[in-house]
């Protein structure tokens, strides 16, 4: 067995077969399709402020079905709050396990928010003396 008949073609052989077929083609796939119809800005208009909060046009309860659809579609969002976590340094105000929820709630959902609730009727050794 030889080794020739791995070798590249010569430049006359690429010359000829070009003259043969005729000279080069160009292909053409069509106009761009927009990826927002003029029709779907419709669908912005249910998403009304009320002054209280913003309901946008994307279901969460599908976002969240979503993430565990397939196994390719929930690895990698894990893979990145595992990374996050491991960085996190635990504050009094929020642990390790509440900051791994927030940060797979931003990666899934585009948001989260931290909310700090405090007890009005601040009982009798409660908040003020664990200040101390």
């Amino acid at each position: 067995m030889s080794k020739r008949k791995f070798r590249k073609p010569t430049q006359s052989t690429v010359t000829a077969t070009m003259q043969e077929t005729g000279g080069a083609e160009a292909f053409s796939f069509g106009d761009p399709t927009p990826v927002l119809d003029r029709r779907e800005i419709l669908d912005y208009i249910e998403c009304t402020g009320n002054g209280q909060w913003y309901e946008p046009p994307v279901s969460f309860d599908g976002l969240a079905r979503t993430l565990r659809a397939a196994v390719h579609h929930s690895s990698s969002l894990y893979v990145k709050r595992n990374i996050l976590a491991s960085k996190f340094v635990p504050h009094p105000l929020l642990s390790q396990q509440e900051f791994s929820r927030f940060a797979l709630d931003y990666l899934v959902f585009g948001n989260a928010f931290l909310e700090v609730i405090r007890n009005p009727a601040r009982r009798r050794g409660g908040d003020e003396d664990r200040a101390r």
